[in-house]
């Protein structure tokens, strides 16, 4: 039987391939030891815990659709309490329970069916502005798709005027990247001139800009429809609304789920569509078929059916998130043949369940 339980060394070095690559490491743990293998204790590490990589529709449903049993936790640094680095990566995905239930319910309005299709001018005059100063030659298509997503972000986030709302973004893609670097994982040591101290101080910048715009909105929202001046206005059944911390956290967690995401699922979509030259071709008569050469309106989305298969397939071949963590919430939560204790970390891999030959043969 292949060993479930990695410690020491073994578990160690797993932890480093993971930092360098986690779809390759995910990848090779599964194939080497099967769809449910954990890593840990390790010496430096807390000395009862484990992270387990849960592969299959059957984990999945297991670990993501019980919330009472496993709660989501943040992929970014944690930083000291009371901190503003905590307090900005606290939004809607880190919430559990009531709390998650009371600002789920005031974050919903801007992202209804109808408030959605109002963003579709501005989204098509972004996009038709900045693909308008491309020229012919080679592009780097990931840095092109990252300006185009940003420029829409910032605008339907917190407003289409320039400066604030684009300085503001780009503080806050600034500030994810630093989450994931390695120096401040491994050495998360606050003096003047660490990497990590510059995280600290960065995510100080970006919650006084924020804040800064929260009270300017606040001052004047009214017939404002950016995302931002609509959870300021917003109230729940017992007319509470968000208090500014909240509005900060809830910005950041937006932002990093509109911007980066986007960027990635139009970046891959168009490196396989350049693999797949017939399906391109077949895309091509369609949009052309249905557009003319023009934008699409909001009701010619529906008529295009094959570009909707080629981004779901996208989205399926190349998520743009590859795997998701939960903690368990309880002791002695069975999962396969392990036993959880609380605080135990899951990840669950769209990426590898995705590529499953048994679901996918193809």
């Amino acid at each position: 039987m292949k060993k479930k339980v990695l410690t020491g060394a073994l578990a160690a070095r797993e932890y480093i391939h993971f930092f360098r690559d986690p779809i390759g490491c995910m990848r090779e743990l599964h194939q080497k030891r099967g769809s449910l293998v954990a890593l840990g204790p390790i010496a430096f590490g807390e000395p009862t815990k484990l992270h387990v990589l849960a592969v299959g529709p059957e984990f999945n449903r297991q670990v993501l659709g019980d919330p009472a049993k496993f709660r989501t936790t943040g992929q970014f640094i944690h930083g000291p309490p009371n901190s503003a680095q905590r307090r900005i990566r606290f939004g809607l995905t880190r919430m559990n329970g009531p709390q998650h239930k009371q600002q789920r319910q005031l974050i919903l309005p801007p992202f209804h069916k109808k408030a959605v299709a109002g963003y579709h001018q501005l989204i098509v005059e972004l996009a038709q502005e900045v693909i308008g100063g491309w020229g012919p030659g080679r592009r780097d298509v990931y840095a092109d798709m990252r300006v185009v997503t940003l420029r829409i972000a910032s605008a339907v986030l917190f407003g289409h005027e320039p400066g604030d709302a684009y300085r503001i973004a780009h503080l806050l893609d600034v500030w994810a990247r630093r989450n994931f670097s390695g120096p401040v994982w491994f050495f998360p040591i606050n003096i003047p001139g660490t990497p990590y101290n510059r995280l600290l101080k960065h995510a100080e910048r970006v919650e006084r800009e924020i804040l800064a715009l929260v009270e300017k909105r606040r001052r004047d929202s009214s017939g404002r429809t950016d995302v931002l001046s609509i959870l300021i206005q917003a109230r729940d059944d017992e007319n509470r609304g968000m208090t500014d911390t909240e509005l900060v956290g809830q910005a950041t967690i937006l932002f990093g789920a509109s911007f980066e995401t986007t960027a990635s699922t139009l970046t891959w979509t168009i490196f396989l569509l350049a693999q797949h030259p017939t399906i391109m071709g077949q895309l091509t008569d369609e949009l052309d078929h249905v557009l003319g050469g023009n934008a699409p309106t909001r009701e010619q989305i529906s008529q295009l059916p094959l570009l909707e298969r080629v981004i779901k397939e996208s989205m399926r071949i190349l998520p743009p998130v590859p795997f998701t963590i939960r903690a368990a919430d309880e002791d002695a939560i069975p999962i396969g043949p392990l036993t959880l204790s609380h605080g135990t970390r899951v990840i669950c891999s769209h990426f590898l369940t995705h590529h499953l030959s048994e679901i996918y043969p193809e």
